[in-house]
């Protein structure tokens, strides 16, 4: 739906524009094409905004760490309030539609590089330091946080923090597993595929029967996918195995919700 209004608007206001305005073509390209863009942008921040609230909304971690995501979401949410009483600024302004140009393609730029440092930001928040215990579970927290960094980090959150706590509840245990030649991205890989799964098929991120919430579930299905993809990559499982995985979850989450 989103995809479809996203092109559907800015290719009617172009073709309104130049059936009723005296620009010049080219200017109402450029007027659809920046409202596609903007309409791009304003959907990434409600996504995004969204998932920061569900993470911290579902997260049973410390109170520090709930904190730090209703920040997340505090933070985007005055950045995309900002910058729409900015890009509102500029096209009530009495410049040139040159400048005007200008300054919402910087503004384009500076939303782009704000977004990099906000998932950065945003991993640093809800990645946990290691509070110590044996090296094995130091090395696993690595590999998940290097992890999360090719993920949505909400989304990832939640899981991470389901994964840390199986870890944690018996760490000599995780670090015997180790020891006895498990490697520790084998495990870590496997572990966060069975929670993803695990979690798709709970139901928990279902808007009705059949169907994931097209945020949180769908990004969950995503860190499943990806996850049973490298796996497979490196040897952790065998590549027909992986396949009847994926449809296994894809099945189940039809009968679940």
């Amino acid at each position: 739906m989103t995809a479809l209004l996203c092109w559907a608007l800015p290719i009617a206001a172009t073709i309104a524009l130049l059936a009723t305005s005296q620009l010049k073509w080219w200017k109402c390209l450029v007027v659809g094409f920046l409202l596609f863009v903007g309409l791009q942008m304003s959907f990434d921040a409600m996504r995004k905004v969204y998932m920061a609230a569900a993470g911290a909304a579902l997260s049973k971690g410390s109170g520090t760490k709930r904190a730090g995501m209703w920040f997340l979401v505090f933070v985007m949410l005055t950045f995309y309030v900002v910058a729409g009483v900015a890009i509102l600024w500029i096209l009530l302004s009495d410049w040139s539609f040159t400048w005007k140009l200008v300054a919402l393609a910087g503004l384009s730029i500076g939303g782009y590089l704000f977004k990099e440092a906000y998932n950065l930001f945003a991993i640093a928040v809800i990645s946990r330091a290691d509070s110590g215990g044996p090296p094995e579970v130091t090395a696993a927290m690595a590999v998940l946080t290097k992890l999360e960094e090719s993920h949505d980090p909400i989304a990832f959150g939640i899981v991470r923090e389901r994964v840390e706590g199986l870890i944690r509840s018996d760490p000599n245990a995780f670090a015997g597993i180790i020891q006895r030649g498990r490697p520790v991205k084998h495990w870590v890989l496997s572990a966060v595929a069975n929670t993803a799964a695990n979690a798709l098929e709970s139901g928990e991120f279902h808007i009705h029967r059949g169907t994931l919430d097209p945020l949180v579930g769908d990004g969950l299905l995503r860190i499943f996918d990806r996850v049973v993809d490298e796996a497979i990559q490196i040897g952790v499982m065998e590549a027909e195995y992986g396949i009847r995985q994926k449809e296994a979850v894809r099945d189940n989450i039809e009968f679940v919700g």
